[in-house]
């Protein structure tokens, strides 16, 4: 006797066989595999250490770098500075040796003052004090009439910005609107310079010190009174 299967129930048992023949998931294909992680690990690790240690070397290499910038250059700066302060030096010998044999060819007194100073003397035209150089004044003794004399030698052009006795009629004035200055009139000096400058000078001397102010003030006074008696003797 023949059955007819039950097409539904012909389908339930397709259903059936396909699902037995499925593969079941196992617990290692759901899981992660560990080793494999511990490789990726590692991989990514040695990466990151590489790239590290690349960037730390190029970090010292550029340090490395700047330090043979500096010495190659700090040698030439220093070579530059020293070249420049020696031809200073050697500018400020010469300007001494220059000054010292002026003095010998035209100071043949007997020094009583050698100070650094400031010296003014007044314009003829505009009334106004200007600056006649700077350099070092003197009060000398002449040897042979025993007069007292102020000279004054301007650095770097070794010329007098003032030469010539002291006039007893002349007094030795304390200027208050500057520090250790003074100021007098001379009515006979003679510079020299080779310009057409007038014997009649009004001078005013600065001194940096104010013991050299006080020694000049005191020496003028003094030339004055020597002076004054020696004009005596002659007339």
């Amino acid at each position: 006797m023949s059955f007819k299967e039950d097409p539904e129930e012909k389908a339930g048992n397709e259903v059936k066989e396909e699902r037995v023949c499925e593969p079941l998931k196992t617990e290692e294909e759901d899981t992660p595999n560990e080793s494999k992680l511990e490789n990726k690990v590692n991989e990514s690790t040695k990466q990151f250490s590489s790239e590290k240690f690349s960037t730390v070397k190029d970090e010292k290499e550029e340090e490395t770098d700047e330090k043979k910038v500096e010495k190659k250059t700090s040698p030439f700066l220093a070579k530059q500075d020293t070249s420049a302060h020696s031809m200073e030096e050697i500018d400020k010998v010469q300007i001494k040796i220059e000054q010292i044999n002026y003095e010998k060819n035209n100071i043949k007194d007997n020094i009583l003052l050698r100070e650094k100073c400031k010296l003014f003397r007044m314009n003829q035209t505009t009334k106004k004090f200007e600056l006649r150089g700077e350099g070092e004044i003197f009060v000398t003794e002449e040897y042979e009439s025993k007069m007292y004399k102020i000279s004054m030698i301007r650095d770097q052009i070794k010329t007098f910005g003032c030469n010539h006795f002291i006039d007893p009629r002349s007094e030795c004035v304390e200027v208050k609107s500057y520090k250790n200055a003074w100021l007098w009139y001379s009515l006979s000096d003679f510079c020299n310079t080779g310009r057409n400058d007038s014997s009649k000078q009004i001078f005013i001397v600065r001194f940096k010190e104010e013991k050299a102010s006080k020694e000049f003030k005191d020496l003028y006074e003094k030339g004055r009174e020597v002076n004054k008696e020696l004009i005596k003797e002659v007339k």
